[in-house]
């Protein structure tokens, strides 16, 4: 017989916390999740890599603005992910398979932690917008690429440490 040998995880990913697809248009989209599945209120909030010290995408410096859309669903937000400007995973998700669910995320307690554990076991960080400026150190997000073993990609989002986030730009309905 065999010896089983258990496979040692390459991200600890102990709870979902998100789960995002990525639109065309934030706005309509929405309407649609509210009007057909009752899923709201949304607070939509325009996000830049100029809000965080170190913005990266697929290796390079990340310049990107998005809409971001959220909305509470129980103990898991559903967000919604309109790409405006520059390079990132959302528009380069949105010209390969159109919208759809992208990403799932997890809070983790330290995101530098995190995210060197997931490096040293053979991941890499395609996109992430680390240490938000106004915040103390370790609040941000960072991608990991996922999508071929799972087809979909994990997020690691750091601790929400500060200030309360922002009003809302704008609240739907």
């Amino acid at each position: 017989m065999a010896e089983h040998q258990q496979a040692i995880p390459k991200a600890r990913f102990a709870e979902t916390n998100r789960i995002c697809a990525i639109v065309r248009d934030a706005r309509a989209a929405m309407r649609a999740y509210w009007e057909t599945a009752g899923i709201g209120p949304w607070r939509l909030c325009t996000v830049s890599s100029e809000e965080y010290e170190q913005a990266s995408c697929r290796g390079g410096p990340g310049r990107f603005t998005f809409l971001t859309a959220l909305a509470d669903l129980g103990n898991v937000q559903f967000e919604l992910i309109q790409p405006l400007q520059g390079n990132s995973i959302y528009s380069d998700f949105l010209a390969q398979h159109g919208e759809g669910i992208q990403h799932l995320a997890t809070r983790v307690p330290d995101l530098g932690k995190a995210i060197d554990e997931a490096s040293a076991n053979g991941l890499t960080v395609i996109q992430a917008g680390l240490h938000r400026r106004g915040r103390p150190r370790g609040g941000g997000f960072a991608y990991l690429g996922t999508e071929d073993p799972l087809h979909v990609t994990l997020e690691f989002i750091g601790p929400a440490v500060g200030p309360p986030p922002r009003e809302p730009e704008e609240v739907y309905p």
